[in-house]
C-alpha cells in the first residue's frame, strides 16, 4: 500500500469536510468546526499548521439526524458509531475516508477497520446552574477515562501532557483492562441525555468526551446561530459567537503556544487502500 504524506492526509481531511458540509446545508443540519479546527480557521485560515486533525460539533439532535442520514445514503464517506460497528469504542463519531485506511500505533485496541477521519462530537444540554452542570460532568469522569484508556492498544507517553501526569495515566490503563467494556459506551451516553432539554438548558458541551471541565462546558447561547467562515478554501460553519467559545476554551487563542507544545495530537500512518 501507498503510504499517504501530511498533504495528501489533509487533503483526504477536507474533502471529507466537504462532504458533510454539502449534507448538512442540504438536510438543514446545525454544526461547527470545534476545538483546534476552530482555532485554525480563526488565526490560520485551515489546519494548524503543526496538526492534521478536523473535529466537528453538532448539537445532539443535530448529531443524530445527521448520522440517520449517513447510514440511509450514499454519502461518500463511512460513518462509525458505537451503535453501528461492534469494533468501534468510541462516544463519538467519525466519518472515514473509503479511499484510505490508517495504522494506529496506539489506540485502536479493538482493530476497527478505518481510514482518515472527521471526528463528529454531539453537544448536550445540560440543566441546572454552573456548579451543577460541573458536578453532572464530573459523574462519569472515571468511566470516560477508562473508555479513552480502553482503546489503547498498549500504554504510551503522551505528547501534548505534562510528564507529571504520566503514573495517573498508567493507572488508568492498567483499569481500563479490567473495567472496560461496551457498556460503558452506552452508560456514558444515556447518563448525559436522558430526560435533558435542550430548549430549557442554560448550559450545553460536549459531556460524553470531556476532557477538560473548563473546555466542555459552553453556553447555550453560543450555539444559536452559525455562519460561513474559510478552511483551506472552503467555507463551512462556525459558531457566530467563536470569539466566546474559544477565549472560553483557550484562553487568548490568538497567540501562538511555545514551540515545545506545537505538536501533532495523532499517531496513526495512512495509506491509500
Amino acid at each position: 500500500m501507498e503510504k499517504l504524506g501530511d498533504e495528501e492526509i489533509k487533503r483526504v481531511l477536507v474533502e471529507i469536510l466537504n462532504k458533510i458540509d454539502a449534507i448538512c446545508r442540504k438536510e438543514n443540519i446545525k454544526y461547527s468546526l470545534t476545538g483546534g479546527t476552530l482555532l485554525g480557521a480563526v488565526r490560520h485560515k485551515g489546519f494548524i499548521p503543526w496538526d492534521d486533525d478536523i473535529d466537528i460539533m453538532m448539537p445532539r439532535e443535530s448529531y443524530e439526524q445527521f448520522i440517520s442520514y449517513c447510514l440511509k445514503n450514499d454519502v461518500g464517506f463511512e460513518i462509525k458509531t458505537y451503535k453501528t460497528d461492534n469494533k468501534y469504542a468510541y462516544t463519538f463519531a467519525k466519518a472515514c475516508s473509503k479511499e484510505t485506511i490508517i495504522n494506529e500505533l496506539y489506540g485502536n485496541r479493538f482493530a476497527c477497520d478505518m481510514g482518515l477521519f472527521v471526528d463528529i462530537f454531539p453537544i448536550d444540554a445540560a440543566k441546572g446552574n454552573y456548579k451543577t452542570v460541573v458536578s453532572k460532568v464530573r459523574r462519569k469522569a472515571f468511566s470516560r477515562a477508562i473508555v479513552i484508556a480502553g482503546n489503547w492498544q498498549r500504554y504510551f507517553l503522551s505528547k501534548t501532557h505534562s510528564r507529571v501526569i504520566e503514573p495517573a495515566r498508567f493507572v488508568v490503563y492498567c483499569l481500563s483492562r479490567l473495567f472496560f467494556s461496551r457498556k460503558l459506551l452506552y452508560k456514558i451516553e444515556d447518563f448525559y441525555t436522558h430526560n435533558e432539554s435542550w430548549e430549557n438548558a442554560k448550559y450545553v458541551g460536549n459531556f460524553v468526551d470531556a476532557g477538560s471541565i473548563k473546555k466542555a462546558i459552553s453556553l447555550k447561547k453560543w450555539f444559536e446561530e452559525y455562519e460561513d467562515c474559510e478552511f483551506e478554501g472552503l467555507q463551512v460553519r462556525r459558531l457566530k459567537r467563536y470569539d466566546e467559545y474559544l477565549k472560553n476554551a483557550f484562553g487568548n487563542y490568538m497567540q501562538l503556544p511555545p514551540a515545545e507544545e506545537r505538536v501533532s495530537h495523532h499517531t496513526f500512518i495512512a495509506y491509500k487502500r
